[in-house]
């Protein structure tokens, strides 16, 4: 849990930086502000290429393997690790279909965010600024928040569901300005990372050794697909007014919560393929 709030800690830097940075840039020229992720973009392939280790050059950890899926010493595809999930192992299956519910509904608001901002008659450099405020919350939340949280994952899934949905429910029915929407992200943002920090650390620890890499792509290409859909649905509910939007998150948060309080998914010291 510790590490996953580290990496979040670090991305949440990038966010705070390029969300400052395009603030500032977008009063001169929203085209400068493309021209120069673009040129980021491509100065990052080098990079990568020289620092990233390739395979032989990382010490894997010492995790004692599944004895259910041994190492054959072939590549596993995506549809074996997807028939596994889905048919195989229940709690693994369980975990990723709760990670698919907070996807939607993460995405859903953030993929409507600046439609929700635009109510509140915020400008374009406002806009950045305030992403750059988020990534300032991310960063803390995840370098002192996240580590340090003694809960177990299926508490922490409860108490942040819970947070979400409440201050979904108070954010749809009072009127939003500038200082209202900086202080109301604070739980928004905390409540997000403490159910995606415990998500993704116990995905980790059910997946067998063999699997991680294929459980992995799976759960990446389900928070892909969330990221599609989320704003055709959001452009649906937000013609009904802002308050069907976060109202509807609001649903998705407290369907999480439910889901984990009346399922052993998440449960305590439970690592062991059903």
């Amino acid at each position: 849990m510790r590490y996953v709030g580290y990496l979040g800690g670090i991305s949440g830097t990038g966010i705070i930086i390029g969300s400052f940075l395009s603030g500032v840039i977008c009063n001169y020229s929203v085209e400068l502000a493309v021209y120069i992720s673009c040129a980021i973009y491509l100065l990052s392939i080098p990079v990568i290429y020289l620092l990233l280790p390739s395979d032989q050059e990382l010490e894997p950890f010492k995790i004692k393997s599944s004895s259910t899926y041994k190492n054959t010493g072939k590549d596993i595809s995506w549809r074996e690790s997807l028939s596994i999930i889905t048919v195989d192992h229940t709690q693994l299956r369980n975990i990723i279909l709760l990670y698919s519910l907070f996807n939607l509904g993460g995405n859903l608001f953030r993929s409507n965010f600046s439609l929700l901002l635009a109510e509140s008659d915020v400008s374009t450099s406002e806009n950045g600024y305030i992403m750059s405020y988020i990534g300032v919350i991310s960063l803390l939340a995840n370098m002192f928040i996240i580590p340090r949280i003694t809960l177990n994952s299926k508490k922490m899934v409860q108490v942040g569901s819970m947070i979400g949905c409440i201050t979904m429910i108070i954010y749809s029915f009072i009127t939003m300005d500038m200082k209202r929407v900086i202080v109301i992200l604070i739980p928004i943002m905390v409540a997000n990372l403490i159910i995606s920090s415990a998500v993704t650390t116990d995905i980790t620890k059910l997946a067998p050794q063999e699997l991680i890499g294929g459980v992995l792509g799976v759960k990446d290409s389900i928070g892909s697909i969330c990221k599609i859909i989320s704003p055709l649905i959001g452009g649906l509910l937000i013609e009904y007014g802002c308050e069907a939007l976060l109202l509807s998150v609001a649903i998705v948060y407290f369907t999480i919560a439910l889901f984990v309080t009346i399922t052993k998914v998440l449960e305590p010291n439970k690592k062991k393929q059903e």
